[in-house]
């Protein structure tokens, strides 16, 4: 064995430096990537992995009944929300099902029930959420006519 190793010490220790060198710069590519500001954030991650982040909803059936209320249905065909909360400055009372969270391909509905004389159009209303992340967010919707499906206004936003 010593004499295999005697005759074979160029090859068998030029091994072990190649492989100290690497293991050398494996460290300092860690380091480096730790202190790094370009990480990605675990938003990006989440999406890599195939996990949508933003509710996207799709409006479906919609009615009204004799009060005046209107009532439109909805599925999430993004991420799944929690605290979410429905609220307009018109003077409509707002319900949103279902309450606190929506899960990813889940289905709900809101209604506009008014306190006077009938719903005003065009409705504007604003849906506040957190994110799978914790991030506060919120989209902004319109409603022109009961006939048409609900128009959002802006993407997508964060809160302070």
């Amino acid at each position: 064995m010593l004499d295999w190793l005697q005759n074979n010490k160029t090859w068998v220790f030029s091994g072990v430096g190649v492989a100290v060198v690497m293991a050398i710069l494996a460290v300092i590519r860690l380091l480096i990537r730790r202190k790094s500001p370009t990480r990605k954030p675990a938003e990006a991650e989440l999406q890599i992995h195939g996990e949508e982040i933003q509710p996207q909803f799709s409006w479906t059936h919609r009615a009204t009944d004799p009060s005046g209320a209107i009532t439109r249905r909805f599925r999430n065909q993004g991420g799944r929300v929690s605290h979410v909360v429905a609220q307009t400055t018109a003077p409509v009372k707002v319900e949103w099902h279902p309450k606190d969270s929506l899960a990813a391909n889940g289905e709900g509905w809101v209604r506009f029930t008014p306190r006077g004389n009938g719903v005003p159009l065009p409705l504007t209303w604003e849906i506040h959420y957190r994110t799978a992340l914790g991030q506060a967010e919120s989209q902004v919707f319109r409603l022109t006519t009961v006939g048409e499906e609900p128009e959002r206004l802006k993407q997508p936003s964060a809160e302070p």
